[in-house]
C-alpha cells in the first residue's frame, strides 16, 4: 500500500488508497520478495528513495 501512497504523491493524484486483502501465502510471497528478481529482492534503497532520486517532488524519504 505504501507504494500507491508514493505514487499518489508523487504524480498529486488524491484519491482514497483502500487495503485489499491477499490471501496468507501471496501475501508472505511479496513481503519475502517473491515477486523481485533474486539477486535483488531486498535491495538498500526504498521506493521513496527511488523516486527521490529521479527527481520527483512531493516526498519525504522515510526513515528505516
Amino acid at each position: 500500500m505504501e507504494v500507491v501512497v508514493h505514487c499518489a504523491t508523487t504524480y498529486g493524484l488524491r484519491r482514497a488508497v483502500l487495503p485489499v486483502p491477499l490471501p496468507r501465502a501471496a501475501a508472505r510471497g511479496y513481503r519475502d520478495g517473491g515477486n523481485l528478481a533474486p539477486e535483488q529482492a531486498d535491495g538498500p534503497t526504498t521506493f521513496a528513495e527511488y523516486l527521490l532520486a529521479r527527481g520527483y517532488s512531493g516526498l519525504r524519504a522515510e526513515p528505516r
